[in-house]
């Protein structure tokens, strides 16, 4: 499996810029020229900017883009190494700060670029001497506006800006000047999508088909014919169980959660006499064995797919895939091997969470979904699984064909199809760099504080089990959210209490003593659980969802409880919080349920159970009814997710209204305020384990309000440690007294930290 490859963190980083400059349609230079300025000029604090990149047959520094100066001017300034304060940074390898530019020897007055209003001027190297790339150079008309201090942040952008432009003009000349061949003609030379999983991949294109009963029925290997013995056929079998219990180990070490989905239905049906019985009885009738075994697969198959159950017809697929393995060991002379799926990106219109296990037992370094959509156990499972992953509504993706090279970027939501040399080299030169920066940032200190001592506590957000070494390598204080859905998610039944039982057991020891809050069943909106039935609605974001689901099924939420209570047995760490809670009769239902459970378990074991529940904050209910939960909860957990979804109606995973979600929105800002200041007044503990949580731009204002406990995904535990030693108590104060105090939604995002 490809390494996932998440570049450095940062306010302004390079993944960014080029998705707001190739994503919004700037695919030739001199717009993404333009748009990285634009974003320079902002982050950066100037009135003014521009942009000289060296010509690389003269060496001449000529200007490119410009903000708040003439645009006419571009492409007919230009400077010769040395000459004027724009050649004159070249020989100040760590930039250039003047408080009077017209005051300087070096200054030259350029009539038609209009920068003589100007009096402070800093200027970087974009790239190091003698390869520099150009100048990025920034003005403001108050004299000695810029402070020695603004060259670190300067030549920080400047750092990436050197890859980003080699990169985008690659890209560019790509997009130009490729000449396809007949056959690839309707492809083009990239395909935008949205990012499931972030990360790199390059490999050549597998693409995944489901096979039907009419598909199984043309298996290369009927084709071929083969003899009716049925002692092919037992031989086939011992084999494929053999295979499949080496598969079942190799998947358990790395998601035990999901591991039994596919393994334990194929060693059901192997041990199936009525299954394999037929398949006897069609060889005693003369058929080969690989008919025999295809014509019997492809009746379930017909079978399942006309269910009107969703989950009887997904095990069409166990069907299927357990078919393909006992005809491909048919074959005695080949060894049992993994899916061929190393080297290769995945090429799919759907997947189910079973096709990401089976995909997963091979190499495979990249997935590209060609729908519009992605359940969020299957964004949930490849993440884990560092996947890289990509959504893609293109047409064009069906004609791709297998073996066709591609480049997967899914930090920036692109897909390069036939790359060329060019751009493979840049790829590997920014991965090499990302790389670099993501060892740099995983340096983690042991505490987490403020630039001025404020002591603040970084938790992990846990999917999977295998996510919990990674935490504790990047010193996680605790798991301040479990997901525990996926068991319920990846089966066609309730999972049994001991297979809960047994993951949670094994989540408390591995984290040695430190706190773990597990947030009971969320259940149903995008997370359907096939097998109950009520859960199919038209608006699931909106109707029996959560909370509302384990009430209303209450022995699911009881099941559930006893389990982690019992896991919990022996530690006084635990926590459980109760997640959408919606009024105060719900948590007191919810309370009632545990209470029972907790009796019912203590007097099981003879040990009493002491854990510690709380409640999820993601419904704008609970803003007027904060005190009377801060009255009865032990915590509180903000999940900004749900919290702005509900707070400004908009489904977060409707692509026609994502501009609406907007987490910088005033009103998400106050009603978090109003949260937050109520939970401290009671001395009620408060915590952040949404996605604002990691956002650069929002840390500061959670500080700022009083937050000092944040639960991240662990990948961005580096980040967010740099963020909060970035900036003292009283700096994060008046940061959150600033937002606060705006009324629309563009006077937020103009004061957001970095914009």
């Amino acid at each position: 499996m490809a390494k996932r490859l998440r570049p450095a963190p940062s306010s302004w980083s390079l993944e960014r810029g080029l998705a707001l400059s190739l994503l919004s349609g700037a695919t030739d230079l001199q717009g993404f020229h333009d748009k990285v300025l634009d974003r320079a000029q902002a982050h950066l604090g100037a009135e003014a900017a521009a942009l000289f990149l060296r010509d690389l047959e003269s060496g001449d520094l000529v200007l490119r883009a410009v903000c708040g100066l003439n645009r006419a001017a571009v492409e007919h300034v230009r400077f010769l190494p040395g000459e004027g304060l724009i050649g004159h940074t070249l020989n100040h390898p760590r930039g250039l700060v003047v408080a009077d530019q017209r005051q300087h020897p070096a200054y030259r007055p350029v009539e038609e670029l209009d920068v003589a209003k100007y009096a402070s001027f800093l200027a970087v190297m974009i790239g190091a001497a003698p390869e520099t790339a150009g100048v990025l150079s920034l003005y403001r008309k108050k004299a000695g506006a810029f402070k020695p201090a603004a060259i670190a942040k300067a030549r920080a952008l400047a750092h990436r800006l050197d890859v980003a432009f080699e990169f985008a003009a690659a890209v560019a000349s790509f997009v130009q000047t490729r000449t396809p061949s007949r056959k690839a003609r309707a492809l083009p030379a990239m395909i935008r999508g949205r990012t499931v999983s972030p990360g790199h991949a390059s490999g050549t294109a597998h693409v995944w088909k489901r096979m039907g009963a009419a598909d199984l029925l043309e298996h290369p290997r009927l084709i071929a014919g083969g003899a009716a013995d049925p002692a092919l056929l037992d031989r086939a079998l011992a084999r494929t169980a053999r295979q499949l219990d080496r598969f079942q180990k190799e998947m358990a070490a790395r998601i035990p959660e999901a591991a039994s989905l596919i393994f334990e239905a194929h060693a059901m049906m192997l041990q199936d006499n009525f299954f394999i019985d037929k398949m006897r009885r069609g060889i005693a009738q003369g058929s080969g064995v690989a008919r025999a075994v295809a014509e019997v697969a492809a009746e379930y198959i017909r079978l399942f797919e006309a269910s009107e159950h969703e989950y009887v017809r997904e095990k069409a697929r166990d069907i299927e895939d357990l078919a393909l393995h006992l005809l491909d060991n048919l074959d005695e002379a080949a060894q049992p091997t993994s899916p061929a799926h190393g080297g290769h990106i995945v090429i799919a219109r759907d997947l189910l969470p079973s096709d990401i296990v089976r995909i997963a037992q091979g190499d495979v370094r990249g997935i590209v979904l060609a729908s519009g959509g992605s359940t969020a156990h299957v964004s949930l499972l490849v993440r884990s699984l560092g996947i890289p992953m990509l959504i893609a509504s293109s047409p064009d993706l069906s004609y791709v064909e297998d073996g066709t090279p591609l480049l997967l970027d899914a930090a920036t939501g692109v897909l390069f199809i036939n790359p060329p040399a060019t751009v493979v080299r840049t790829f590997e030169k920014r991965n090499l760099l990302a790389e670099r920066a993501a060892d740099e940032s995983g340096r983690m200190r042991d505490s987490t504080s403020t630039r001025d001592g404020q002591r603040v506590h970084l938790m992990a957000n846990i999917n999977l089990l295998a996510e919990v070494e990674h935490a504790l390598q990047l010193k996680a204080e605790g798991v301040g959210l479990y997901r525990t859905e996926l068991p319920y998610l990846m089966r066609d039944s309730l999972p049994a209490e001991e297979d809960q039982q047994w993951i949670y057991q094994q989540l408390v020891q591995r984290m040695a003593g430190k706190p773990v809050t597990f947030r009971t069943l969320d259940a149903g909106g995008d997370k359907l659980l096939t097998y109950v039935e009520a859960m199919h609605e038209a608006n699931p974001a909106l109707g029996l969802r959560s909370m509302r689901l384990t009430l209303k099924y209450p022995e699911i939420l009881d099941r559930q409880l006893r389990t982690i209570l019992r896991a919990a047995q022996g530690h006084d760490n635990i926590r459980i919080m109760f997640p959408m809670i919606g009024s105060i009769d719900e948590w007191r239902q919810a309370r009632r349920r545990l209470d029972a459970c907790a009796a019912e378990v203590a007097a099981e074991t003879g040990v009493p159970c002491r854990v510690k529940v709380g409640a999820m904050v993601e419904l704008p209910a609970m803003i007027e009814l904060v005190e009377a939960f801060a009255a009865e909860a032990a915590f509180f957990s903000i999940g900004t997710n749900d919290f702005v979804q509900y707070m400004l109606a908009v489904d977060r995973t409707n692509e026609n209204v994502a501009d609406y979600y907007c987490p910088h929105h005033p009103a998400v800002l106050r009603g978090l305020q109003r949260v937050i200041a109520a939970a401290l007044r009671r001395n009620v503990e408060v915590s952040i384990c949404g996605e604002m949580g990691h956002d650069p731009r929002f840390v500061p204002f959670f500080l700022g309000l009083g937050i000092r406990v944040l639960s991240v995904d662990p990948d961005f535990l580096p980040q967010v440690q740099r963020v909060v030693a970035s900036v003292t108590l009283a700096e994060a104060q008046t940061y959150a007294a600033d937002l606060l105090a705006q009324e629309t939604i563009e006077g937020v995002r103009q004061r957001l930290r970095g914009e």
